[in-house]
């Protein structure tokens, strides 16, 4: 009888314990569903906000071409506010670790699969790969980083040749056909 009731009690406790590391394992996937969530939210408020800030900076242009033979006042005051958006678009040192943090949350093994295929992956060809892996166009890169169109381009020759890539493909096709 003693040997039944030690059974029973060692059954229920071992039962307990099973019970408490499932419920442990199921809020940790629970806070981890959250964490990535809520820096896919982060990402996607980043984008919009670099969004926002080109259509700002392409209304400003037009206004300037509109200004463009008038010499005016107003012309200047456009130029300098263009001039100040411009430099609202540039990712800081601490914008760029704040968006990397986010981003490696969403795609945890993104950087460490590349960075292990292609050790020699420069910071600049890095930062255009993980845009790209946004979707964000050339375009849109240029105005985020302050630089111009041509300098994303010539950063995409520089990764597509180090990644063994085609004239014929997109940057997103190298990605995918890297499994990136």
């Amino acid at each position: 009888m003693a040997l039944a009731v030690f059974l029973a009690v060692a059954s229920l406790l071992v039962y307990r314990h099973q019970k408490r590391k499932r419920q442990a394992a199921e809020l940790a996937q629970q806070q981890t569903a959250r964490e990535l969530q809520r820096a896919q939210k982060e990402i996607n408020r980043f984008i919009q906000k670099v969004s926002e800030q080109n259509s700002l900076v392409e209304t400003f242009q037009a206004e300037l071409h509109r200004f463009k033979d008038a010499g005016s006042n107003e012309k200047q005051i456009l130029e300098k506010t263009l001039s100040e958006l411009r430099s609202s678009t540039i990712l800081t040192g601490e914008d760029w670790l704040y968006f990397r943090q986010h981003f490696a949350t969403v795609y945890p093994d993104f950087e460490r699969l590349l960075k292990g295929k292609y050790p020699t992956m420069t910071e600049s060809e890095l930062r255009y790969l993980m845009l790209t892996r946004l979707g964000l166009s050339h375009k849109e890169m240029a105005q985020m980083l302050g630089i111009s169109t041509d300098g994303v381009r010539v950063t995409w020759n520089r990764v597509r040749k180090k990644m063994g890539g085609t004239l014929a493909q997109s940057a997103q096709q190298l990605l995918v056909s890297e499994g990136l």
